[in-house]
């Protein structure tokens, strides 16, 4: 078998509550559907449990191995030694061992649904019941903006929530729906950057609210949306690509030479447009 490295985009430490309870929270961010996504999920926290059996095991078999004792932990010469009984140093994991659970949160950047499979088990050919229930399965945890209830994205804790609200609106059948209530919203600096270099949004000047840096949003990415909205139509409706942008520039009083940028800077715009 080959060995296996594979790295996260981001992995955080969480701590709930009054008792160090922690957790790792993993963040894959995907702007195109991930067919064996599942797979991918289950590899990452399967290596990351591996990892910390394995650390276990290796600080164990630094100490003494004592066959005739089960494991007890005792002070000698005021230090704590932990001593091991065969089983556990064999699978270098004591009894009282706990692991830290893992958590992978797949964070789909798109307006468009997901349409893969969601667990390992959507993943599997057919087979009979008894067999596809000992087989081992694992479930996505996806954030899916197109999925989210409008009314939901307010309870972000940060800027998050808009930026996800923006992709749900910014799929291509969705483009001239986009709310009136992003022209001018405050948000932090790099939730700013992070929607501009997504979506070549216009940016006005810092400002300061409440201490921290804020910039906002204004209407150039609307009006952009519409005057690419009307090309695409114009192309559907069987106008050859010199015509319709023509027509489009003729009534939106832009350059052609603007509405080549417009098309060069949308990420999402069709290639033979």
């Amino acid at each position: 078998m080959e060995p296996v490295q594979k790295y996260r985009d981001i992995l955080k430490v969480s701590r709930r509550g009054k008792r160090a309870v922690y957790s790792l929270y993993g963040i894959e961010v995907q702007d195109q559907v991930h067919y064996a996504g599942p797979v991918k999920s289950a590899l990452y926290d399967v290596l990351n449990l591996a990892k910390q059996v394995q650390n276990a095991a290796n600080s164990y078999r630094k100490m003494d191995e004592d066959k005739d004792k089960d494991a007890i932990i005792s002070v000698e010469d005021d230090k704590i030694v932990i001593k091991l009984s065969s089983a556990e140093f064999l699978s270098g994991f004591r009894a009282e061992d706990r692991l830290i659970p893992v958590v992978t949160v797949f964070l789909f950047l798109s307006g468009e649904p997901w349409d893969g499979p969601r667990c390992i088990s959507d993943m599997y050919r057919d087979c009979d019941r008894e067999t596809l229930e000992a087989a081992i399965d694992c479930k996505m945890n996806l954030v899916i903006p197109a999925e989210i209830p409008d009314e939901d994205f307010g309870k972000f804790r940060t800027d998050l929530g808009t930026a996800l609200k923006f992709f749900k609106c910014s799929d291509k059948k969705q483009r001239l729906n986009i709310p009136l209530s992003f022209n001018k919203i405050m948000l932090d600096v790099p939730t700013g950057m992070f929607l501009h270099e997504c979506f070549n949004l216009k940016l006005t000047e810092v400002e300061k609210k409440g201490g921290s840096k804020m910039c906002k949003l204004i209407e150039g990415y609307r009006e952009d949306c519409k005057i690419l909205g009307a090309l695409e139509a114009y192309l559907d409706m069987g106008l050859s690509r010199e015509v319709a942008m023509q027509t489009v520039c003729d009534k939106h009083h832009i350059s052609k030479e603007e509405l080549e940028q417009m098309i060069a800077d949308d990420l999402e715009y069709p290639e033979n447009a």
